[in-house]
């Protein structure tokens, strides 16, 4: 299944959304012409902020772990302070994310 939604990893719905991926996530940039008001022909307010994520995610338990399987775990450096939470690490670089240990690169969208 392909399932398009904004980033925000802040969402309670974004970690559940990771775990049933079987392919890197893509990022899409919003254009003016990509997303619109419904009901009127006015683009979104928040276009120039919004990235939308491309989800390929199964509802297959075995479908996801075989990719979970092959990504690389996420690791601190000796000395530094371990993680505590996803959002400090996305908020200081929003194409890549960390659940379950383990790293996930988003793959942006060339020629957008």
């Amino acid at each position: 299944m392909v399932l398009v939604a904004p980033l925000w990893v802040t969402q309670n719905w974004f970690t559940p959304i990771l775990e049933m991926l079987i392919q890197d996530p893509l990022i899409l940039k919003v254009k003016k012409q990509t997303l619109n008001v419904p009901g009127i022909n006015k683009g979104h307010p928040l276009v120039n902020k919004l990235h939308l994520m491309v989800f390929h995610i199964s509802g297959i338990p075995s479908k996801a772990e075989l990719y979970w399987k092959n990504l690389s775990k996420f690791s601190w450096l000796l000395g530094e302070n371990p993680l505590r939470s996803n959002i400090s690490v996305t908020s200081r670089n929003v194409f890549s994310s960390v659940a379950k240990v383990k790293v996930i690169f988003f793959k942006r969208l060339l020629n957008q």
